[in-house]
């Protein structure tokens, strides 16, 4: 093989090459509410999965039987294919409500 050709075979190249396909996860943003826990009346709790929401959900709340309300399950993937995480909602509600919470990441926030 020639340099001419070990130059130009580049252009044999195919689009997946260039642009791989996207991968089948499917990134998603939920938040929820305890149904019947006075504690939390008025708080949602914001979380990002890679899978199923109420899978997420039911791990979090491990084998205690609290029933909870989904609010939100929408794609976190923005239209340029990159996604976000509940860590960004999270610094975007304390910005927007002029708020700082320390533990925001893993907490109930109040609406």
């Amino acid at each position: 093989m020639n340099s001419y050709q070990q130059e130009t075979d580049w252009i044999k190249m195919s689009k997946k090459d260039f642009f791989p396909p996207r991968p089948s996860i499917n990134p998603v943003i939920y938040a929820y509410e305890l149904v019947g826990v006075t504690t939390h009346k008025g708080w949602l709790k914001i979380g990002f999965t890679e899978r199923d929401a109420r899978i997420r959900i039911k791990e979090q709340l491990g084998t205690v039987a609290i029933q909870y309300k989904i609010v939100l399950e929408e794609t976190a993937m923005r239209r340029d294919g990159s996604s976000f995480t509940d860590h960004e909602v999270y610094r975007l509600l304390t910005h927007l409500s002029g708020d700082f919470c320390e533990n925001c990441y893993h907490s109930f926030v109040s609406y």
